[in-house]
């Protein structure tokens, strides 16, 4: 299992620069949990995407490392993952919108060393981050059809 993680960690780091990366990577043994491995920023279209993927999957671990991205996306992926009832873990950082993806599992993991990042949503205006009211108000919402109150 350890050699498995391994070699998965090692395609996991050759991951591209456009979007998120999302890679399944089954276990050879029938019984063996599949990885899916979700790295890099979140942009339209990586919802769609990793729905796509994770199709017909019932049991997987999640793997992320991201800096977040697109708040749509985000929760989108989140609402995917638990609606499948996938576990989360955290490969080094997740921050921003993957953070929700982590939240959204029905186990979550992560170890010493890993950072998760949580912030108000915000869009750059005139050069200049700017919280919005929307996606904030959104976020909450979805936190608490999660069953996560403001503790």
């Amino acid at each position: 299992m350890r050699a498995l993680l391994s070699v998965c960690l090692v395609l996991f780091a050759a991951a591209g620069a456009w979007g998120a990366e999302i890679n399944v990577v089954r276990s050879p043994d029938p019984k063996g949990v599949p990885f899916i491995f979700l790295r890099g920023e979140l942009v339209q279209g990586d919802a769609l995407e990793f729905e796509k993927k994770i199709h017909g999957i019932k049991r997987a671990l999640v793997v992320l490392s991201s800096p977040g991205g697109s708040v749509t996306e985000g929760l989108a992926i989140g609402a995917a993952v638990r609606t499948q009832g996938l576990a989360t873990m955290v490969a080094d950082e997740c921050a921003s919108a993957c953070a929700f993806i982590w939240l959204s599992g029905v186990r979550r993991y992560f170890g010493e060393g890993m950072k998760i990042g949580f912030h108000a949503a915000y869009r750059i205006v005139d050069g200049q981050p700017v919280e919005t009211g929307m996606a904030n108000a959104e976020i909450g919402a979805y936190l608490a059809h999660l069953g996560l109150n403001r503790e």
